[in-house]
């Protein structure tokens, strides 16, 4: 087996970044944010404006994807546009995630 061939099988592909109220948790596919998520649930759950799965985030072809439910009624901005439900929005560098009046995310992809 070549050394490339090694390290692809035994990677760990790095997470998207996701800090809310300063605290920084990394999220993997398949994750969602809200408060019934699987990252920050902690701090979501106390935010009533957010949903119970606001976000879900994906990678597809190395890169991350967020996508918001059609069910989510409040508006969610990424870095201050309307993000279209059900339609995955790629995440380069750092952006900004308002996922309601109340609660401001910074979402960073490698």
């Amino acid at each position: 087996m070549s050394n490339s061939q090694h390290q692809d099988s035994t990677a760990i592909e790095p997470g998207l970044k996701v800090t809310v109220e300063g605290k920084t948790y990394l999220a993997n596919a398949g994750d969602v944010l809200g408060r019934e998520g699987t990252v920050a649930k902690d701090v979501f759950y106390f935010i009533k404006t957010v949903s119970r799965i606001h976000v879900k985030i994906s990678k597809q072809e190395g890169r991350w994807f967020i996508t918001v439910p059609k069910s989510v009624n409040n508006s969610t901005k990424l870095d201050g546009v309307e993000v279209v439900r059900d339609v995955p929005q790629k995440i380069v560098g750092t952006r900004i995630l308002k996922m309601s009046e109340s609660c401001v995310v910074t979402l960073e992809a490698d």
